[in-house]
C-alpha cells in the first residue's frame, strides 16, 4: 500500500466511520436508514486510494504547436 498525505487520511477515516455508522445502525435496528451511511463511506473509502498526481491522463484537448515545415 502506497504512503497516505493528511487529506486522504481523512478522508480514508471519514469513509470507515460511515461504513461503520451504516453497519451499526444496520444491526441495531436504528429508525434511520442506513444505506447513505453505507454508500457514502464506501465511496469515501476507495476516494481515498485515486492518484493525486496533478499530470492527469484525461484531456480532451491537447495544445499542440504547430511547425513550420
Amino acid at each position: 500500500m502506497k504512503k497516505l498525505n493528511k487529506a486522504q487520511k481523512v478522508i480514508l477515516c471519514m469513509g470507515i466511520l460511515g461504513m461503520a455508522i451504516g453497519v451499526l445502525g444496520k444491526w441495531n435496528h436504528w429508525d434511520i436508514d442506513y444505506f447513505p451511511f453505507f454508500y457514502t463511506g464506501s465511496m469515501l473509502a476507495w476516494v481515498a486510494f485515486l492518484k493525486t498526481e496533478k499530470d492527469c491522463c484525461f484531456r480532451p484537448v491537447k495544445n499542440k504547436v504547430r511547425q513550420k515545415p
